[in-house]
């Protein structure tokens, strides 16, 4: 038979030590919060650069194109412009503000599908490549300044010095425009 008293302190020490279980538990459960919120809004502050605009060669014999249209041309369903000029796809790197936006409003893709999309068309002989991905927006800048028939999206503050370059209205928009569909 216990001590009068015995049964209490083990009480009071097995309630400690229920307790500082849930302690641990109640501060492991705030650093993962802790860390899943912050993970999160770094994701997403990845993703928040400015104004994206579809910009082309400046000899692209257009200059309007409603989004369909922009969504067959990177699809790579459309490989000539009118002219006969061929379709040169250029993409932003992954991880890019710029590549978030053409995959999500473009693409209606995730990264993974659009390697997967691309991939099959290669494989069924539909395309002979992938789109060029150009290493950074100067690159990708060069790379539009050189290739005729080249369209790529751009950050809208990257258009400095764009007399190379030719910005692709959207529905009749024109970047930064309320209601155009590329953001």
């Amino acid at each position: 038979m216990p001590l009068k008293g015995e049964g209490d302190i083990f009480t009071a020490r097995s309630g400690c030590a229920l307790g500082q279980k849930k302690v641990r538990g109640r501060v492991l459960f705030s650093f993962i919060l802790v860390f899943l919120l912050s993970a999160t809004a770094l994701a997403q502050g990845r993703h928040d650069g400015g104004g994206v605009a579809v910009v082309g060669n400046r000899n692209l014999p257009v200059g309007n194109l409603c989004l369909p249209e922009v969504r067959r041309i990177f699809l790579g369903e459309t490989r000539y412009w009118k002219s006969n000029l061929p379709v040169v796809l250029i993409v932003p790197p992954a991880g890019t503000h710029e590549r978030h936006v053409l995959l999500h409003s473009v693409y209606h893709m995730t990264e993974a599908q659009y390697k997967q999309y691309w991939t099959g068309r290669i494989l069924r002989g539909e395309a002979i490549r992938a789109p060029k991905t150009a290493e950074s927006a100067s690159a990708a800048r060069d790379l539009i300044a050189s290739l005729p028939g080249s369209i790529t999206v751009m950050n809208v503050s990257e258009l400095s010095g764009r007399n190379h370059l030719k910005i692709i209205k959207v529905d009749g928009k024109s970047p930064g425009a309320r209601g155009y569909p590329i953001r």
